[in-house]
């Protein structure tokens, strides 16, 4: 093998490895932005439980809760 072919051969396994750290650096991207994304909508969830408990529970007297029999 001739310097020339060594030096072609190191260069493609450099960029396979580059190319290899890419993928591996845009999967871990795309995974923590449906982390966040699953975390928000998680968040935003139980925003909208509260809003809806805070919508239910309008009127009624503070010392006393939906199930307080009058």
């Amino acid at each position: 093998m001739t310097t020339e072919h060594r030096y072609i051969d190191e260069f493609q396994d450099v960029k396979t490895q580059e190319t290899a750290q890419k993928k591996r650096a845009h999967e871990l991207f795309t995974s923590s932005l449906f982390s966040v994304k699953k975390m928000l909508a998680t968040i935003f969830r139980i925003d909208v439980w509260v809003d809806e408990l805070q919508q239910d529970l309008h009127g009624w007297p503070c010392h006393l809760g939906p199930t307080h029999k009058v």
